[in-house]
């Protein structure tokens, strides 16, 4: 489901972006489905004040929940918009000054609010000419001067020696890895204001692991260890809403030509992995041992500032 909303002020029309996808997830774990596992979700601000918005259904308690998605409405409090004001400072890693009180932003993001949703299957055409640009923001940058973030990164590895011995199960641990940091994201965006900044994968002779890197506006005070409790617990939400279970049967079901299935990607996990690998794969190696051996040699670590904490997911899922 593509949809998308027009508003002139520009920067009002990135707040919003940001307040819609922290929506999004709530609306799902309300009914305790969870990223990755049952959807995909991403959005962007066009130029022109475009929001952008593209949900992917990858199971059917998911999909017949679709018909709410533009109904979902975001949180206009005074906390929001400053946790979310703070979130796009880390975004742009610039000085500015905010031009604009909160009251004054609350109202220009009910307008956008109350614009509905226009979907794509039933859209032709924006001509540019009709779009009206308000120039003015909420904030104004100061000389374009650069703000250093604080860097914040979240790192999902598996034992080394594990991953040498065991080299017929890296796809299955890269799908798991992007599994526990899709849901440890979705947390960290809300409760610590990051923003992400880059998410890549090691796979060498000395390292086997995911990295995903955050700015954080450099007033937020956070320990590695406050945020390693934040991940942990999204993670251990995962489990318990059964998510990791549903995942692992999506997986070991998944074709191409199944559009509720989350088929990975062959080239991509093949980049990651060094091993291409089809369905008769996925259905072989994808079982609940394999799964539990992957997760049981698993570790997640924080750094903030240079301040580490880390747990193994055998102690933090009590394997």
């Amino acid at each position: 489901m593509i949809l998308f909303k027009q508003h002139s002020a520009t920067g009002a029309a990135h707040l919003y972006e940001h307040l819609f996808g922290a929506a999004i997830d709530d609306f799902f774990y309300s009914h305790r489905l969870s990223p990755y596992v049952d959807y995909s979700f991403h959005a962007r601000t066009l130029t022109g004040g475009i929001v952008y918005v593209d949900v992917r259904f990858h199971t059917e308690e998911a999909k017949a929940l679709a018909d709410q998605i533009k109904g979902i409405t975001v949180r206009l409090d005074t906390q929001s918009i400053t946790t979310t004001v703070t979130q796009v400072i880390a975004e742009l890693e610039k000085a500015f000054k905010i031009t604009w009180g909160v009251e004054e932003i609350q109202k220009e993001l009910s307008e956008i609010e109350e614009k509905p949703w226009q979907d794509f299957a039933d859209f032709d055409e924006l001509d540019p000419k009709a779009i009206t640009i308000d120039a003015g923001a909420f904030y104004t940058l100061k000389n374009a001067e650069r703000l250093p973030s604080l860097n914040l990164r979240t790192n999902f590895t598996l034992d080394q020696d594990f991953a040498d011995s065991h080299r017929e199960l890296l796809p299955l641990f890269w799908q798991l890895a992007r599994l526990m940091n899709a849901n440890a994201k979705a947390t960290l965006h809300v409760t610590t204001t990051a923003y992400t900044k880059n998410v890549a994968h090691t796979n060498t002779d000395k390292t086997t692991r995911l990295t995903h890197d955050y700015f954080i506006h450099r007033d937020i005070h956070l320990k590695a260890s406050q945020v390693l409790d934040v991940a942990c617990d999204a993670i251990r939400d995962l489990q318990q809403t059964d998510g990791i279970r549903r995942f692992v049967t999506n997986l070991r079901e998944g074709s191409d030509s199944d559009p509720y299935r989350l088929a990975p990607n062959p080239v991509t996990v093949f980049d990651q992995s060094g091993i291409l690998i089809g369905a008769k794969g996925w259905s072989r190696i994808t079982t609940d041992e394999n799964c539990k051996l992957i997760l049981s040699h698993m570790k997640v670590s924080v750094s903030v500032g240079g301040k580490r904490a880390s747990i193994d997911v055998r102690e933090l899922l009590n394997l």
